[in-house]
């Protein structure tokens, strides 16, 4: 405590600070949580809703892959095998600018994450 960090900037002593006081011990691993909440009025007398969804993980405390690398590289290994695998009947090819909120991309990724373990929970109110 008290130690001045050096660094050629603020940010990199900060990022130096960090790095010394946040770094892992043996046996601890990370976690993530996402947790998403929308109010849905859909008007003509249908009832509002609340829809939720929750993603909660943990990194291996073995030193193997941390819960953030997972989400973020599966995730991006998905979106690419999606990218390069070639169009069918009911997978259309894609070009452009894609979201991932279009149907053809999330119907085909989504499944690929829930078997690495990646899976969000949902639910309705």
């Amino acid at each position: 405590e008290g130690a001045v960090v050096a660094g050629d900037t603020v940010a990199e002593a900060f990022c130096a600070l960090l790095q010394a006081r946040l770094a892992y011990e043996e046996g601890d691993r990370d976690a993530i949580l996402m947790e998403h909440t929308l109010s849905v009025t859909y008007g003509a007398g249908r009832p509002d809703e609340t829809l939720s969804s929750s993603l909660v993980g943990f990194g291996d405390a073995q030193g193997g892959d941390s819960a953030m690398s997972r989400s973020v590289g599966l995730t991006a290994a998905a979106g690419v095998l999606r990218v390069v695998t070639p169009p069918t009947a009911s997978l259309p090819a894609l070009s452009g600018v894609v979201r991932p909120t279009e149907r053809s991309v999330y119907s085909h990724c989504l499944p690929l994450l829930e078997k690495e373990g990646l899976r969000f929970q949902e639910s309705v109110e």
